[in-house]
């Protein structure tokens, strides 16, 4: 399989409405050698963790001794079970530090058999162990597939199912499930992506029922939890495509899915407000392409609820900027940069972005899953854009365009973003200081291999960071400890688990974590920052003391 390619395309520039920013792409020192890359977390540790091209290939990535993520190094890692080898997933980082890998659209039955199952199957990654642990799903759920979920600020993990309204909560200590009340959901889960936000709600872009949308209300009783209406978008955000000419079987063929379409993702920014992408459908139908609406704009939309510096609106929806030439951005990726911009990925014009016709490509054996299967109706070698969003404009950024197939990106704890695992994308500007975590309590000394406790404010960042919408949607709200010792200048993550909260936006709230300190580590006088979504405290001092006596915690 051929790799996708990263390509500097100054030229293509003309067109836009306002001149690009001065942003940086440098590709890896130490690219992937393997086949191609799905997508990746980052761990709790400062390494990336990626699902390879074959689907149970498994690799960390960690950035070098400087703490330089482009002259990092790919490094095997453990593989799934052989029974559970998925793609286009769900999950994500739980607060103790682990990975919960949740079901998948399809499932590789044997060689070049991968199969459109909406598995419910999941397992659990231990960055410590470089181990996998299957877990059972909720009860009675015999499909899940990639369907929408969140961290909730309580550390429970809400999962959707995706063909129904039914959704339950994941306790990561007991491993267990519970099914929550699901009062006032419009439509079925399926293709919506979850947004969580300040007040512990989670929003959702209905896709079957748009434009409405809806928030989750939280309740420590899974009885209580409702949906609430939240207003409708002013614009179409979603690329639907006609559910009369294909039937996708699944559950054993026991079941039939008719696709609803795309929406694109939704990033809550500093300023309180939400960024939403919308999708194109520019084919009208009939045919496996065709569109039930043909949405040949890709507009975009704010929601606006008045938290943080944004004023509450007369509505919560507001028109944002249109993608430009036939551009959208339905089922792609976008990250919030510690600038407060959105960075977004768009298809290319004509690229219809399904289910369906994904489906009917891999069923062929014609297109290799890692590719996204894209209908194109443009040129041989089309081009994955992307922009930044400021809060009222949409900048081309032309040298983060890729060809060959969708780039998969991360936001690193450095603030750069990661492109596929090839290059680093670093944007212009910086952050506003009160965005950053504030330390309030923290160990004056620490020892090699010994586990300690921190404490302070906004360890979970503004946002959630990262978005997609089904499947491949991460989150980086959770802390990171950052050790640099002052002779060498060697940078060292400490391993951060078991997050007293998983909000965002926390503003005032004591947040605590434990860290352990790796046993490589440089000794003597360093600097110590807390960072949460590429945006680092201020430092303090501690000590790296080859001391036995520093108590464990």
């Amino acid at each position: 399989m051929l790799k996708k390619s990263l390509i500097l395309a100054a030229a293509l520039m003309a067109g836009t409405s306002f001149a690009a920013l001065a942003q940086t792409v440098t590709p890896l020192t130490n690219g992937p050698a393997f086949d191609g890359i799905v997508y990746g977390f980052l761990l709790t540790d400062g390494s990336l963790f990626y699902q390879g091209g074959l689907l149970n290939d498994w690799y960390r990535f960690r950035p070098d001794a400087n703490g330089s993520y482009v002259n990092g190094t790919f490094y095997p890692a453990a593989g799934l079970p052989s029974n559970y080898i998925p793609y286009a997933t769900s999950g994500g980082v739980l607060p103790d530090g682990r990975v919960l890998l949740i079901g998948g659209e399809y499932l590789l039955l044997s060689e070049n058999n991968l199969a459109f199952e909406l598995t419910n199957k999941m397992a659990i990654y231990d960055p410590k162990a470089d181990t996998w642990t299957m877990v059972k799903p909720p009860a009675g759920w015999g499909f899940i597939g990639e369907p929408p979920w969140t961290v909730l600020a309580d550390g429970r993990l809400l999962l959707a199912q995706k063909t129904t309204k039914r959704a339950a909560v994941f306790d990561p200590v007991t491993l267990t499930w519970t099914e929550i009340a699901t009062t006032g959901k419009n439509d079925f889960n399926a293709e919506e992506g979850w947004t969580l936000l300040p007040d512990g709600s989670v929003l959702a872009v209905d896709v079957k029922d748009q434009p409405k949308t809806e928030r989750l209300i939280p309740n420590a009783d899974p009885a209580l939890m409702q949906w609430v209406d939240s207003g409708s978008t002013p614009v179409r955000l979603q690329a639907t495509l006609t559910n009369a000419d294909i039937s996708i079987p699944y559950d054993n063929g026991l079941k039939i899915y008719h696709p609803p379409g795309e929406v694109g993702p939704a990033i809550l920014r500093p300023d309180g407000t939400v960024f939403a992408a919308g999708a194109v459908c520019a084919a009208p139908g009939p045919g496996p392409t065709g569109c039930q609406v043909v949405t040949t704009v890709g507009h975009t939309a704010i929601f606006n609820m008045g938290f943080g510096d944004a004023p509450a609106s007369s509505g919560p929806w507001t028109a944002g900027p249109n993608f430009p030439h036939g551009e959208g951005a339905g089922d792609s990726y976008a990250n919030l940069l510690p600038n407060g911009h959105v960075l977004v990925e768009t298809n290319p014009a004509g690229t219809v972005n399904d289910a369906r016709s994904r489906y009917a490509r891999l069923a062929s054996g014609t297109v290799h899953p890692t590719f996204g299967a894209q209908d194109l109706a443009s040129a041989a070698t089309p081009l994955w854009h992307f922009y930044e969003f400021d809060g009222a404009h949409l900048i081309f950024e032309p040298s983060a365009s890729f060809s060959g197939g969708q780039a998969s990106t991360l936001l690193l704890p450095t603030g750069e973003v990661m492109l596929n695992g090839q290059a680093v994308y670093a944007s212009t500007g910086t952050y506003e200081q009160r965005w950053a975590p504030t330390i309030i309590t923290s160990p004056s000394s620490v020892s090699p291999g010994a586990s300690y406790e921190i404490s302070g404010r906004q360890f979970n960042g503004l946002s959630q960071a990262n978005a997609f919408g089904d499947e491949f949607s991460i989150a980086t709200n959770y802390p990171l400890v950052r050790i640099t010792n002052n002779a060498t200048g060697h940078v060292t993550y400490a391993y951060t688990h078991h997050v007293s909260s998983m909000g965002v936006a926390t503003g005032a709230l004591i947040v605590t974590t434990h860290f352990d300190v790796p046993k490589t580590i440089d000794l003597g006088a360093s600097s110590l920052v807390v960072v949460a979504n590429g945006i680092p405290s201020l430092p303090v001092n501690v000590v790296v003391s080859g001391s036995a006596s520093a108590s464990a915690q």
